[in-house]
């Protein structure tokens, strides 16, 4: 069932007119079309349509196959008949007044009403070329390649094994004929490359010196970590970069989507304010 067809029968079901403004009566809707019936239950053209949209959205080439063709409606139609008849006796039953079943009832409902909820609200933005753009414009932060440095380094287990490689360097040895013969680490069979590093990558103490590191074939001072003790050489500078419209759309997108439920949460958040039974979490499945 859609979203469009549970908002009507919560509407329906509200009970009648008289609690609000009445607007003006439209023209009679155009009564259903019946696509299959019996005993009093009938599927109509719009619960097929919802059932074929499902089955199409899953991608699978079974499902998708079988709504291509009269014969393979018909058995959808057939199945969609056949749960509302199982449904039917459930009710005939009283099975809808058992707890459980009307609990998970009520959840359903509030599933399907918060997603149409939440779609709606995405709708609500605009996706357009220009809307996008306008996103875009305004949070371009968001969509800036992070600040890289391309360095060296060599990492050795003592203090005073750094005192010596630093003073090597300084002496004229190059940076990295001292890291291939002194670096405890797996970046001695590289000579110390560290290649491209991303700001936040490596831990906060060699990351703080490699970024304050700002000309190619500037050396730190020794710096102390977790793995043993540094000298960082920065070899390139990247500052990043604002990556174009067309090439980060999706993400624009995306983002958009994401800030709208995000700005719909809060607004609720801050009308709903939790109520929390400590007590009975602590106590709760004993």
């Amino acid at each position: 069932m859609s979203a469009a067809c549970l908002a009507a029968i919560v509407l329906l079901a509200a009970g009648p007119a008289g609690q609000g403004p009445v607007s003006a009566p439209g023209p009679p809707a155009a009564p259903p079309v019946v696509v299959i019936e019996a005993g009093g239950l009938a599927v109509t053209a719009d619960e097929l349509g919802d059932a074929v949209v499902e089955m199409r959205r899953t991608a699978e080439p079974a499902a998708l196959a079988e709504t291509l063709s009269p014969e393979g409606l018909e058995r959808i139609a057939r199945r969609l008949l056949e749960r509302k008849a199982l449904a039917q006796a459930a009710r005939n039953a009283g099975l809808d007044r058992s707890p459980d079943v009307a609990r998970a009832i009520a959840a359903a409902t509030d599933t399907l009403l918060a997603q149409s909820l939440v779609e709606r609200e995405i709708l609500s933005i605009g996706e357009s070329e220009a809307a996008l753009r306008r996103y875009y414009d305004g949070h371009q932060e968001a969509f800036r390649t992070g600040a890289r440095r391309k360095a060296h380094h060599i990492v050795v287990a003592t203090r005073a094994e750094a005192e010596a490689a630093l003073a090597e360097i300084e002496a004229g040895k190059p940076f990295a004929e001292v890291a291939a013969a002194r670096n405890t680490d797996a970046t001695k069979a590289r000579s110390g490359d560290l290649g491209w590093v991303s700001r936040g990558v490596m831990v906060k103490a060699f990351d703080e010196a490699l970024f304050a590191l700002t000309k190619p074939g500037q050396t730190s001072g020794i710096v102390s970590t977790s793995f043993g003790y540094h000298v960082i050489r920065l070899d390139d500078v990247d500052p990043g970069r604002l990556q174009p419209f067309e090439t980060v759309k999706a993400q624009v997108r995306q983002a958009a989507r994401d800030e709208a439920v995000a700005r719909l949460k809060r607004e609720l958040s801050a009308k709903y304010v939790p109520l929390v039974n400590k007590d009975a979490l602590a106590t709760f499945g004993r």
